[in-house]
């Protein structure tokens, strides 16, 4: 009888790091895991991963990337431009893209279902004016939509308000919101998605309130305050890829 050896996965470590090559340098992220070779991409924003086996030597490593340099190079640069040529055109609000209009004003402007920049201005103009307008509508918006959800929620699980949850705004990178102690988090790039997929992320957030791992009792929870949640998580992971090719540098983890 021949028995199978089953070889144990060793652990993915990741890692920020800076490569120099002449005159220019580049950041990426890599990522060590039990592969065999070695793979090098470029994400929708310009990122630089690369993946490589927990063996691969640094000198071996800086070697590839020497050989790899140029294309990376011009490969991220080609895909920044695309990208923030890209993200002028159109804007997300609240889920729905709203069309970005250059015309001969001199001031930014809103309508119903438009945003109006003066022709002159850059695409990276553009983009942060329309960065601060989503901020600014987010720290309106945000925190009467969280209160809805803590009223509702509090008639369907009362010992929610009881723990006193305050709300903080702020814009992340890495997640969607977060509850530490008494006190929620929700990032401001929600704004540019669907009212009812923020709504998702705030029950989320909620039930953190009771339940501060994801276990039986906190998913039992959730599913009180927001019976739809895995297929709102599934939007909400699908539009933000979207979002991120598009409109911003970063894309907040699943939660």
């Amino acid at each position: 009888m021949f028995t199978r050896r089953i070889r144990k996965k060793g652990p993915t470590v990741k890692e920020s790091r800076e490569f120099v090559h002449g005159a220019e340098s580049f950041p990426y992220q890599l990522i060590r895991t039990d592969r065999r070779s070695t793979a090098i991409q470029i994400d929708p924003v310009g990122q630089v991963i690369v993946r490589a086996p927990h063996r691969l030597s640094k000198a071996h490593l800086e070697k590839i990337l020497s050989e790899k340099a140029q294309w990376i190079i011009s490969k991220r640069q080609f895909v920044e431009e695309q990208s923030l040529s890209t993200r002028a055109e159109e804007w997300p609000v609240l889920g729905e893209l709203l069309s970005v209009q250059k015309g001969q004003g001199s001031n930014f402007s809103t309508s119903v279902d438009a945003f109006h920049v003066p022709v002159s201005w850059t695409q990276e103009k553009v983009c942060d004016c329309l960065n601060s307008y989503s901020k600014k509508k987010a720290l309106s918006y945000l925190p009467l939509a969280y209160e809805r959800c803590l009223e509702r929620a509090g008639t369907l699980y009362p010992d929610i308000l009881s723990t006193k949850p305050y709300l903080r705004l702020r814009k992340m990178k890495r997640s969607w919101g977060n509850c530490r102690g008494k006190r929620i988090t929700l990032n401001t790039e929600l704004y540019k998605y669907a009212p009812h997929l923020i709504d998702y992320v705030i029950y989320h957030e909620l039930a953190h309130l009771i339940h501060a791992n994801h276990g039986k009792g906190f998913y039992a929870l959730q599913a009180l305050l927001y019976p739809n949640w895995k297929s709102a998580k599934r939007e909400l992971h699908q539009a933000s890829v979207q979002y991120t090719q598009l409109y911003y540098s970063s894309q907040p983890k699943a939660i």
